[in-house]
């Protein structure tokens, strides 16, 4: 982001998907993406999902503060891929609960998420000043 930032290719649009490595400091990185995003830019933040992860695990953590940021930064949009996938344990069928990849109901819920939030955020505001 940083270095498409500084090249001005940054699009208006910018979808951040951690996934389920969220690390320790997930809530300080999480802040620092949106602190550091320029103005005149919508941000949309993916939720992760792990089957195996409880309610302590940081993806589930990172999760719960997603979905809180919308309230506080009119400029966040919410792609709630960890509310999706979980009502469609068969993108998993096989395989480990996280990745879908080779399967093509997995990757056409992924886009049709991404998809459903960037037509959320046409009507949100940009980052001001």
């Amino acid at each position: 982001m940083m270095n498409q930032q500084r090249s001005y290719t940054l699009r208006q649009y910018v979808v951040i998907c951690i996934g389920t490595n969220a690390l320790d400091d997930y809530e300080e990185q999480t802040m620092k993406i949106i602190h550091d995003l320029e103005p005149g830019h919508k941000l949309i933040l993916m939720t992760p999902y792990n089957a195996r992860a409880d309610a302590d695990s940081n993806s589930s953590k990172l999760a719960v503060l997603e979905r809180r940021l919308p309230a506080k930064c009119k400029f966040i949009t919410v792609a709630d891929w960890g509310k999706i996938v979980a009502q469609h344990p068969e993108v998993f069928k096989g395989i480990d609960g996280v990745h879908f990849g080779g399967i093509r109901a997995g990757d056409i819920l992924y886009a049709k998420v991404i998809n459903q939030a960037l037509q959320v955020a046409k009507h949100s505001a940009v980052k001001e000043d």
